[in-house]
C-alpha cells in the first residue's frame, strides 16, 4: 500500500514565519515612531530659533522707535529732552512680547503661552506650551561711553526628559552718533 505524500507546512515552519513576520513589523513600527520624534525635535528646534530671534527683533524695535523719536525731535516725558537712542534699553535680564512697547524685568517666570490670535506671549492668556525666553541686555562700552547694546535671547524648553537651549546673540550700537 501507498501512502500518499502531501505537502504542508509544519507547526515549526509557521512560528519561524510569524516570528520573522512580527520582527520585521516591530521593525517598521519602530522606525515610523523613530521619525515622529525626530520630526517633533526639529519643529521645537525650529520654533525655539524663530522665538530667540524675535527676542531680538523686539529689543531692536525699541531702538529704532527712539530713533523715530529723536527724528521727531519728541521730548521724553521722564528727562525733558529729546529721546536718547537707548531709552528704556539699559543693561539687565528681560521679558517681552510682540504686544509689548517696552522690556518687563524678569521676575523668575518666563514661560510662554500661544493666544487665540496665535502669538507667542509670556503670562496665563492662552495654551501654555513647552518653551519660555528671556532677554538678556549687557552695554558695550568705548572709553566709558555706551556705544552699543549687547542682546542675548535665549530660549529653553524640555521634551523627552531632555533640557534643550536656543540663542541669538546680537549687537546694536548707536550708529547715528
Amino acid at each position: 500500500m501507498k501512502i500518499d505524500n502531501k505537502k504542508g507546512f509544519t507547526l515549526i515552519e509557521v512560528l519561524i514565519a510569524l516570528g520573522v513576520f512580527s520582527v520585521a513589523i516591530m521593525a517598521g513600527f519602530a522606525l515610523a515612531m523613530s521619525n515622529l520624534r525626530i520630526a517633533r525635535e526639529n519643529y521645537d528646534r525650529v520654533l525655539a530659533a524663530n522665538l530667540a530671534r524675535e527676542g531680538i527683533e523686539l529689543v531692536r524695535s525699541i531702538r529704532d522707535s527712539n530713533w523715530l523719536k529723536i527724528d521727531a525731535n519728541e521730548i521724553d516725558t521722564d528727562t525733558g529732552y529729546i529721546y536718547s537712542w537707548d531709552k528704556g534699553l539699559t543693561s539687565g535680564l528681560y521679558i517681552m512680547d510682540c504686544n509689548d512697547n517696552e522690556l518687563t524685568a524678569y521676575e523668575g517666570t518666563s514661560n510662554l503661552s500661544i493666544n487665540n490670535d496665535e502669538l507667542y506671549a509670556h503670562g496665563i492668556n492662552g495654551q501654555a506650551i513647552i518653551f519660555s525666553r528671556t532677554i538678556t541686555l549687557s552695554n558695550i562700552e568705548d572709553n566709558e561711553e555706551k556705544i552699543g547694546i549687547k542682546i542675548n535671547s535665549k530660549v529653553e524648553w524640555e521634551r523627552y526628559g531632555k533640557s534643550k537651549t536656543a540663542k541669538a546673540v546680537t549687537e546694536l550700537y548707536n550708529w547715528k552718533r
